[in-house]
């Protein structure tokens, strides 16, 4: 018996448009201990935004949020990963009749608290009469509890209660946390992993080397430094040497410094490459804007640099960072072209199963899918670095020695003839192999110049 047909053309629309979400390279994080909101992550794409949220001019967070957006290579937007916040511990230094200011902010809100020293002063006289004042103030007295504790100011943000703190001259301030430095990364990282670049308002060597291996494990750069003189001196055990002998591949000592704890130059450093497609640009030469050159004598450098760490100088006149390693050996733009062509044939596979999919169809394990595999991969990521100049694309040949070097990237995908029967069966498809020659910088040169006086 026949069928009537309805319609005599009837037409199914079937989208492999499928949009894929892929890794971003330009978003950097900073995992530091705040009380400015109770958000576990907060974007912001500048300075400014950061004030009118609350933030210190003189925070940790701030500080390196500053320098990332001042850089030449300043990220698109930041990420703050918040670490749960105990205390602010004050430590005054005695000055005969000086001004010690304390001063609380909460979103663009702030007061100065300000005690005026004797003329003899000791360090729990200015804590308790900055205490004393504090405790008074019966606006801000509902957002923080302040304490003496020994010599020191202590002030405990009330819970629910938001607020930053900045100090003066002649004080110097340390921010406690209370939480698990990686359950605070794996928090953060659930509630939002789109970044790629990390620092930490932390260079504790146990928190340093946690970081390092997360960057590790994660497929992200991370960035530190130190003021530790065990480094610049290259003493056994040092945290330089340390990352260095555990060969982490993703983490870069940015350098070492007197004040690194209070700069945190590997804010710069990040501020300096972070929006440069991949491979596209080398940090050896960068100006770290924002952070002023600290001469070392020739021995600290040598110091630091046989540990893998970098060093920032002047030369002909200009600020000049020399190198940009990671502490494996490595440099930072290659490691970083190669994340983004793990990454990129990973989307790209996935995008053409998908895709293929959502047509009611998918990649057959015949000769025509197999190339498909094969074309996924050339048309992205391996076309993208030719494009750009990162992967190499050329056959070169020498005039003088005939010696022939063939630079061209290659995608190997097995024949069907060659793949096993059981892959066939389970339909997983192994030993698909890229290769490329990245098209590294030219970081020194070293000529010879003849003077002759006839010829």
């Amino acid at each position: 018996m026949a069928t009537l047909i309805d319609k005599v053309i009837d037409v199914t629309l079937v989208f492999g448009s499928a949009v894929i979400e892929t890794a971003v390279f330009d978003i950097a994080l900073i995992l530091a201990a705040h009380n400015v909101t109770e958000n576990t992550v907060d974007v912001y794409t500048s300075t400014d935004a950061m004030l009118q949220a609350g933030f210190a001019s003189d925070s940790p967070t701030y500080q390196m949020a500053s320098l990332m957006f001042q850089g030449v290579g300043a990220p698109d937007q930041i990420i703050v990963g918040r670490r749960q916040l105990e205390n602010y511990t004050i430590t005054p230094v005695p000055v005969a009749n000086a001004i010690y200011t304390v001063t609380l902010k909460h979103g663009s809100v702030s007061k100065a608290f300000q005690f005026v020293a004797t003329s003899t002063p000791t360090a729990v006289e200015i804590s308790t009469g900055l205490q004393t004042l504090i405790s008074a103030d019966t606006t801000w007295n509902t957002r923080v509890t302040a304490a003496v504790t020994g010599d020191d100011l202590v002030l405990t943000p009330v819970a629910g209660q938001s607020l930053d703190v900045s100090v003066g001259t002649n004080m110097s301030q340390i921010r406690h946390v209370s939480s698990d430095l990686l359950e605070d990364i794996s928090a953060v990282a659930d509630a939002n992993n789109t970044w790629f670049w990390m620092v930490s308002d932390s260079h504790i060597p146990e928190d340093v080397m946690n970081l390092a291996g997360y960057a590790q494990e994660h497929d992200k750069i991370y960035w530190t430094s130190s003021q530790d003189t065990a480094v610049v001196n290259a003493e056994d055990g040092n945290i330089l040497q340390e990352l260095m002998l555990s060969g982490y591949r993703n983490t870069g000592f940015a350098m070492w410094r007197t004040d690194a704890d209070t700069t945190f130059p590997e804010a710069a450093v990040v501020g300096a490459i972070a929006a440069a497609d991949p491979g596209t640009t080398t940090l050896h030469g960068k100006t770290l804007i924002g952070l002023a050159v600290q001469k070392l004598s020739t021995t600290q450098e040598t110091n630091i640099v046989a540990q893998n760490g970098n060093i920032y100088r002047r030369e002909y006149g200009q600020n000049f960072y020399r190198d940009g390693r990671m502490v494996d050996g490595n440099f930072c733009d290659t490691i970083h072209h190669a994340l983004w062509v793990k990454a990129r044939v990973a989307e790209s596979l996935f995008a053409l199963l998908k895709r293929r999919s959502d047509l009611l169809s998918g990649v057959r394990f015949t000769s025509t899918g197999l190339a498909q595999v094969r074309q996924a991969i050339w048309d992205n990521p391996l076309n993208q670095g030719i494009l750009n100049g990162s992967i190499a694309n050329e056959i070169n040949v020498s005039s003088e020695t005939g010696m022939r070097e063939d630079l061209r990237p290659t995608v190997y995908v097995p024949n069907r003839a060659d793949i096993p029967t059981n892959d066939i069966a389970q339909r997983v498809l192994n030993g698909v192999v890229v290769e490329y020659v990245y098209a590294g910088f030219i970081h020194y040169i070293k000529v010879q110049v003849n003077v002759l006086v006839d010829r």
